[in-house]
């Protein structure tokens, strides 16, 4: 990174798509996740294409989406209570994606997507398939 009179940038093209970042400083990272306090990874999502819905939870404190899209990280993806459901908007590849949801740290699957597949754990995945 370079400094500059406003503080440290780094001129970087990146395309569309999800991507994880973190700032290492005096090679200690930087960030810690509000939802968490945890010194997670954060993200920045270009050209998002998928939102993905889960209604009800009402008295959750934190939901986080985790898929194949984001190697399952259970930490990463925030969603955002709006009215009476949790929403979290990404870019998503064409294809068929595996997700859960992690409501107050206990994975589920979606309630609204009847398509499921089982896993290693026998506890199942959602499925979606992106067109476009």
């Amino acid at each position: 990174m370079n400094k500059t009179a406003k503080g440290w940038e780094l001129n970087y093209t990146l395309g569309p798509g999800n991507y994880e970042y973190n700032f290492l400083i005096d090679g200690k990272k930087f960030a810690k996740t509000a939802a968490t306090g945890n010194v997670d990874n954060l993200y920045l999502i270009i050209e998002p294409n998928y939102t993905f819905h889960l209604k009800g939870y009402e008295q959750a404190k934190n939901i986080f989406l985790a898929g194949d899209f984001n190697n399952w990280s259970p930490h990463t993806y925030l969603m955002k209570q709006v009215g009476g459901e949790w929403v979290l908007t990404v870019h998503l590849s064409h294809g068929k994606h595996l997700y859960k949801f992690v409501v107050d740290g206990k994975w589920i699957i979606d309630p609204g997507n009847k398509q499921w597949e089982q896993n290693e754990y026998g506890t199942g995945n959602s499925v979606i398939w992106v067109d476009k």
